[in-house]
């Protein structure tokens, strides 16, 4: 249940980040948006190769 309420949250948008998420993605530079997103990424992962993100809402930890 506690995913359940994890997904509720995040559908609520009570701090309104998954509306401001959407509109960075789907404005008129979304390719710039996402292409620095994934250079981000890109990048973290290069500088810690052995890190792992795990499913819990973009939480990084070593061995999850």
């Amino acid at each position: 249940m506690d995913s359940t309420n994890n997904l509720k949250e995040l559908y609520e948008d009570k701090d309104g980040l998954r509306k401001e998420e959407v509109a960075a993605l789907s404005g008129p530079n979304e390719f710039a948006e996402f292409y620095t997103r994934l250079k981000g990424i890109k990048d973290f992962y290069r500088r810690l190769p052995n890190e792992v993100r795990s499913g819990d809402f973009g939480i990084y930890c070593g061995k999850c």
